[in-house]
């Protein structure tokens, strides 16, 4: 299963993650819009999907505008930052498949922000792992609180898409290609 995520920007604080070429000039369309792009790579054989990634909390906008290698220190609150990009190289996912991909997507984040939490722990003065955040002061979930807020911010919007597939195969408007 081939599937690629990647976070950039037109701003970004690593230079591997600016959008050039296609990618920049929809980004720019998402950054008008607050709207997701979905449009096809040619040169990679990949579909894209770019959804916006809005600054929706002040903790990370002065993070961003702190960072010492941003090239942007102006953010603000509600500023597109950004876009989430996926790529596959199928226009349509099957449903068995797009389980999968959730599954190991959901394995992915845990394994990426464990292995983040590994690298806090090594800070000079580390935050507080556990379940304090997002309260204020100086303070990070733990592994599990993490992956509960992921399950609870994302499960309103998948759940009702793959109720939708199931209805579409049931009544046969499906034909097996999504």
């Amino acid at each position: 299963m081939r599937l690629s995520l990647f976070l950039g920007s037109d701003y970004p604080i690593r230079k591997a993650n600016r959008f050039e070429g296609l990618q920049q000039t929809h980004f720019q369309l998402v950054r008008q819009t607050v709207k997701p792009r979905f449009f096809f790579m040619q040169d990679l054989g990949l579909y894209v999907g770019m959804f916006p990634d809005v600054a929706i909390s002040q903790v990370c906008v002065d993070c961003h505008n702190r960072h010492e290698n941003t090239p942007k220190t102006d953010w603000r609150l509600n500023d597109v930052m950004g876009a989430t990009t996926w790529m596959y190289p199928k226009a349509r996912i099957p449903l068995i498949e797009l389980l999968q991909i959730l599954s190991a997507l959901k394995q992915g984040f845990r394994d990426a922000y464990t292995a983040y939490l590994d690298k806090v722990r090594s800070f000079r003065k580390p935050p507080l792992i556990g379940d304090k955040w997002p309260r204020k002061g100086y303070f990070l979930p733990s592994t599990e609180v993490f992956m509960a807020t992921v399950r609870e911010r994302t499960a309103p919007q998948t759940l009702p898409l793959l109720l939708e597939i199931a209805a579409r195969k049931r009544e046969g408007t499906d034909h097996g290609d999504q």
